[in-house]
């Protein structure tokens, strides 16, 4: 049996062929020319690092037909938060965060600056079959002689910076069915082994200062002057601690979000660490030098504010106590703080970060509850104060002693 065909269905029959056709034409041209897309965040203001990406990464990038975006992301504070979006979306750890970051369609993350020879290993066909996503970093811009990366899982590598990138592909590849870690390996496995016991020790240091324990021995021994009932004193004490820790979290509340917003972690984490080592040589000497005109205290202009809401004796006066004596506290143990924090900002993410502070402050406070608790009547508040007064030369001493330490860890482990 023969079947007729009409000539308008022929017609109808061709133009749907030819649009076909034409659509399966534009759509294959249109995939075959997207091209890739390289996002370069930089410091413009650095000459070395302008010199590296304009000379150095955009040629080979362009080599590759990738289309590059430069951003800089110092004077700039979208620019900023984008890359900070983009970490916390990719899930790079902050210890593979660089001071120039370059983006490969989310796919290849380079950190710092990254020799030419890596970037063309890692952008070969080949090796980009062997991951789904990759990171690299070296970050130094002199005597370079090591790299990092990591694929997002397994353990992050260290290598020769003569050793091709292909070396760690191939053992990954090889390695990949057994790997299993999840994206945040770095900045976990470092807040659960290292980070948790450092910020409580470190807050449990902070409290323990000389300038926290004399007001509220003060305080404690005048309401007893005054003949308050326990109950009272009890009270208005929680109330006087409670509000100093919330004062003192949200400074350090309002400093890590700064880093966080200007994008700073490594920069902070360094400047921290220096800053509590030189504050801490400054206890140290007024330890054996009395007479060192520095010292680590309340600011004096503040103690007669402090003394008229002691004598005031009422709760609204002891919060209003709590927020100025933590603020006026900062200059005096708040070095170790900053320090926590520039450690908090490089080490874990925003969120994680305020959690830390959290317990941080918890610890700060703690040894002023204990106080609370044991002074249960006017003797032993009078015991207590005559050994601060006797030992806070002392104490001092092992603060300033405990600070140092504190920022040579920072530095050697930490940054």
């Amino acid at each position: 049996m023969f079947f007729a065909i009409r000539p308008r269905s022929l017609k109808y029959s061709a133009l749907m062929l030819i649009f076909l056709v034409t659509l399966m034409s534009e759509t294959s041209i249109s995939f075959a020319i997207e091209p890739q897309k390289a996002i370069v965040y930089s410091n413009e203001s650095c000459h070395h690092c302008v010199d590296y990406v304009d000379d150095e990464l955009i040629p080979i990038l362009e080599e590759y037909d990738i289309q590059v975006i430069k951003k800089g992301f110092i004077n700039d504070i979208e620019n900023r938060r984008e890359l900070n979006h983009l970490n916390e979306y990719l899930g790079i750890p902050q210890v593979l965060q660089g001071h120039i970051t370059t983006i490969i369609d989310d796919k290849i993350i380079l950190e710092g600056h990254v020799p030419v020879d890596l970037v063309k290993d890692v952008l070969r066909e080949d090796n980009q079959e062997k991951f789904e996503r990759i990171i690299i970093m070296q970050d130094e811009m002199r005597d370079v002689k090591s790299y990092q990366v990591w694929a997002f899982k397994g353990e992050i590598k260290e290598y020769s910076i003569n050793t091709s990138i292909t070396e760690y592909l191939d053992w990954f590849k090889k390695a990949h069915m057994f790997l299993d870690t999840p994206p945040e390996l770095a900045s976990k496995t470092m807040a659960s082994t290292i980070l948790l016991p450092t910020v409580l020790l470190t807050g449990l240091l902070d409290g323990i200062n000389p300038c926290a324990f004399a007001v509220i021995l003060f305080l404690i021994g005048f309401l007893f002057t005054i003949r308050k009932t326990r109950s009272s004193i009890f009270k208005m004490g929680v109330a006087y601690i409670s509000s100093m820790y919330l004062t003192y979290f949200l400074i350090g509340l309002g400093i890590l979000k700064a880093v966080h917003i200007f994008g700073i972690p490594h920069f902070m984490a360094i400047l921290a660490a220096y800053l509590v080592i030189f504050l801490g040589l400054i206890n140290i000497t007024g330890y054996f030098f009395p007479r060192f005109p520095i010292k680590l205290k309340i600011p004096t202009v503040s103690k007669n504010t402090i003394v008229d809401f002691i004598h005031k004796a009422t709760i609204p006066a002891a919060v209003g106590l709590g927020v100025l004596v933590g603020i006026c506290v900062f200059p005096c143990s708040g070095a170790i703080y900053v320090a926590i924090i520039g450690m908090l900002s490089f080490n874990a993410t925003y969120l994680q970060a305020v959690g830390y502070l959290l317990l941080y402050n918890l610890m700060f406070v703690m040894p002023l509850f204990v106080v609370l608790f044991a002074t249960s009547n006017k003797a032993v508040v009078q015991k207590i104060n005559e050994w601060e007064q006797s030992k806070s030369m002392t104490m001092r001493f092992v603060s300033g002693l405990l600070m140092v330490v504190l920022g040579l860890i920072i530095l050697l482990w930490f940054t």
